[in-house]
């Protein structure tokens, strides 16, 4: 017989399957998980970033079935079956690209800063210049 725990956490849960970087997850969710909950807590994948949590700042974006999607608006529960993309499926053999490497070594600075990089500037290998950035 069925425990009260147990059947609290099945009205509380909910599995889901979905398919992160090519690779397939099960997770068991609360209704008000949100993707990125799911993300960077049951999968461990911390590229994406938690910035204003409203959908303003865009530091959550992934691609979802092949569509941007800003994932602390997503609720976990809608992911059901998709397909998610995070920044770390953009590392090549491992190794990030030297812009995924500045998000790192700067704690994923907003996406407007990028724009003010200018395409001339010699992009740095070094933590210390990528992260000195022209405001």
């Amino acid at each position: 017989m069925a425990t009260h725990s147990a059947i609290n956490a099945s009205r509380t849960h909910q599995v889901l399957t979905l398919e992160v970087n090519q690779a397939s997850h099960v997770a068991a969710v609360r209704p008000s998980d949100t993707l990125l909950d799911v993300i960077r807590n049951d999968l461990a994948l911390t590229g994406t970033k938690s910035g204003c949590e409203m959908g303003n700042c865009g530091a959550c974006t992934v691609l979802m079935d092949d569509e941007a999607v800003y994932s602390c608006l997503v609720l976990a529960v809608e992911c059901d079956q998709s397909s998610v993309e995070t920044v770390e499926s953009l590392a090549d053999h491992g190794e990030l690209s030297l812009l995924q490497a500045a998000f790192v070594d700067c704690d994923a600075l907003a996406m407007r800063l990028l724009h003010k990089w200018p395409a001339h500037e010699p992009r740095s290998t070094s933590p210390d210049q990528r992260c000195n950035l022209r405001r």
